[in-house]
């Protein structure tokens, strides 16, 4: 109807359908249709042809012209003032255990956030049953997690092998080991039981800090690779296993955004 109006205010102004069909980049025949379904809109004639093929403007139409007009300069105000308006950005959450907080985000924020500029992202760390339990209750919208843990309302797929080493100093007293909910701790304890080995324990909740121990020759410990690969000051004694780490996120969550982010992050890895 917009497009009826715009034609109606051209033809009140010029007098003319051949005029305003010049100025509106429409055909003459365009410019009669708009007029004839304005009438038929509002039933009411608003030109009648005086002599010369004059158009004159009836009552109706002289009414409605700056009522029209009023109508048409608010639109254009409208449309200005919604193109300054700064653009509304979307919140994405992703909840990452430590190795994925700590290597993998970091290698593919850059992308994320050049190939999603409408995107606000929230990057929360925690441990793998906690991005789970995050994912579940609507607090996180994508979870990468380091163990294969199955849950009936997501979707998880594997998107790197991580090998677990032993490392640090093999004759060292202590062992570091993680708290019982981290992605390591099971591969720990299953190594030191299958070797009948009772170590002087630290306890320690960082990988961070253990990485820092190691380097000062403190210990030894099972740990992501990924970890310690750029610290040649940490022997590696053997690969230990390959995990798994993967993506997950709820299969109910048909966001285009989200989906297109999931598949990012994993073509970062194919």
């Amino acid at each position: 109807m917009f497009t009826w109006i715009e034609t109606f205010l051209s033809v009140y102004e010029t007098r003319s359908f051949t005029k305003s069909a010049d100025l509106l980049f429409i055909s003459q025949p365009s410019v009669s249709v708009h007029i004839k379904k304005l009438e038929q809109h509002m039933n009411v004639p608003l030109f009648i042809r005086g002599g010369n093929h004059q158009l004159v403007p009836t009552e109706h139409a002289d009414f409605l012209y700056p009522k029209l007009q009023l109508i048409k300069d608010d639109w254009q105000d409208l449309v200005r003032d919604a193109k300054e308006l700064p653009m509304i950005k979307k919140d994405v959450t992703l909840a990452l255990s430590n190795t994925n907080a700590l290597k993998i985000i970091p290698k593919i924020l850059p992308a994320l956030l050049l190939n999603f500029p409408m995107i606000n992202f929230q990057l929360i760390e925690t441990n793998s049953n906690n991005v789970l339990t995050m994912l579940e209750q609507h607090q996180a919208d994508i979870g990468l997690i380091e163990d294969d843990l199955i849950h009936p309302q997501l979707n998880r797929e594997v998107f790197y092998q991580d090998d677990l080493v032993l490392c640090g100093d093999k004759n060292a007293p202590y062992w570091l080991i993680r708290e019982q909910a981290s992605g390591t701790y099971h591969y720990q304890d299953s190594y030191l039981k299958k070797h009948n080995l009772q170590p002087n324990f630290i306890k320690v909740n960082s990988n961070e800090m253990i990485v820092e121990l190691l380097s000062e020759g403190i210990g030894q410990t099972i740990i992501s690779n990924l970890l310690i690969n750029n610290h040649d000051n940490i022997p590696i004694q053997q690969i230990i296993t390959t995990r798994h780490l993967s993506i997950a996120w709820r299969k109910s969550n048909q966001d285009e955004d989200v989906l297109s982010i999931i598949q990012q992050i994993k073509n970062n890895f194919a």
